[in-house]
């Protein structure tokens, strides 16, 4: 796992990572639940289409 960058809110530990191949399906259910809200911060969510390149 390749860390971008990382800090702590109170307790809690935040990683920003590189999403690796084994997360796609997880990945891409999320963006299919929550494709209307995630576009509206992350436009590249409207050409998401399948869990593959």
């Amino acid at each position: 796992m390749f860390v971008l960058s990382s800090f702590q809110i109170g307790q809690q530990m935040i990683k920003l990572v590189f999403p690796e191949e084994k997360q796609a399906e997880e990945l891409f259910e999320i963006i299919e639940t929550d494709r209307k809200a995630l576009s509206e911060w992350m436009p590249w969510t409207k050409n998401v289409k399948s869990k593959k390149r």
